[in-house]
């Protein structure tokens, strides 16, 4: 059963409701953990998130790596969850509008249909830039025969 999420949209690939339970503060209120960057099944985070992205664009977030998974946390998150449990954290609202932001749907298409060939390099994801080298790769050897 997927559990209920607040940050539902259109381009949901799977919930964004955080199952860490280290996010309690000293006075027992639940911790924003930032908005959960999903990726279809099979798929690390990691690897369909264009980190490089960063050094080309200025975006409203800033992200945290926790083990594979990748958070994005708002530059206005409030630091306090909506709610949940602390088996289930909600993302602060701030953080929860992510997941409509203009890029972060444009990068979630990218892990669901993969990046166009004319994608610069700064927007690949590492899986993307893989691929992309795999196929020059390809195309040079063809060339080479």
């Amino acid at each position: 059963m997927t559990p209920k999420n607040s940050c539902d949209g259109s381009h949901r690939s799977s919930t964004s409701l955080i199952t860490i339970g280290e996010y309690k503060s000293g006075s027992g209120d639940l911790l924003c953990p930032g908005y959960k960057f999903s990726v279809p099944d099979g798929q690390l985070s990691v690897g369909c998130y264009p980190f490089a992205m960063h050094m080309a664009r200025s975006v409203p977030w800033m992200v945290v790596i926790v083990d594979a998974d990748v958070y994005l946390r708002s530059h206005d998150c409030t630091q306090t969850s909506q709610g949940g449990t602390v088996s289930a954290v909600l993302p602060c609202p701030s953080c929860c509008t992510l997941h409509n932001h203009s890029t972060v749907m444009g990068i979630h298409h990218h892990a669901l249909d993969g990046a166009a060939e004319t994608t610069p390099y700064s927007f690949l994801a590492p899986s993307h830039a893989i691929n992309s080298l795999r196929h020059k790769d390809e195309l040079i050897e063809n060339l080479c025969t």
